[in-house]
């Protein structure tokens, strides 16, 4: 042995048969992310759902189908300091990933904001409170929707 590489593989990474070994599946495709303050305005017009550790708010995009859907987070300065905003952050992007099916349609963007339950949820329950709202929101998209309404049922400001 030449100490290159790990015993029974060539320095490329191949296994030293020739053969390349089959790959598993990566992780699914992440959602794509909101960054624009109008896309957050546009999905609170949505549909909400209210829960303990978090808010959910799901809008139609008015462009319709694009790359799929699209998730934002909100975590409010009054839930915490800096450490903590970031930590329930953390939790709730790998919470997002871990979730089995999150029943998210590919022409809506999703907002959650984020409560301070959020630090002291165990992960698990974290990921299922995650996937409910998810299928929740799927089953109300159209029943009530902010973003919809017909303007003649819209009070005018005067």
């Amino acid at each position: 042995m030449t100490g290159l590489g790990t015993p029974g593989h060539t320095i490329t990474g191949e296994p030293a048969g020739g053969a390349a070994a089959p790959r598993p599946a990566g992780p699914p495709a992440r959602p794509a992310r909101l960054t624009k303050n109008a896309q957050f305005r546009q999905a609170a017009k949505g549909v909400r759902l209210n829960g303990p550790v978090f808010s959910l708010q799901a809008a139609r995009r008015p462009g319709g189908v694009g790359e799929g859907p699209r998730v934002g987070l909100t975590v409010t300065r009054k839930t915490g300091n800096a450490v903590e905003r970031n930590r329930m952050r953390r939790r709730l992007k790998e919470a997002l990933r871990r979730a089995p099916d999150l029943c998210a349609a590919p022409d809506y963007d999703y907002v959650l904001i984020v409560r301070r339950a959020a630090l002291s949820i165990p992960f698990g329950k974290l990921v299922g409170e995650v996937t409910h709202a998810f299928r929740e929101i799927a089953g109300r998209k159209g029943r009530r929707n902010r973003a919809a309404k017909p303007e003649e049922t819209r009070r005018a400001a005067f």
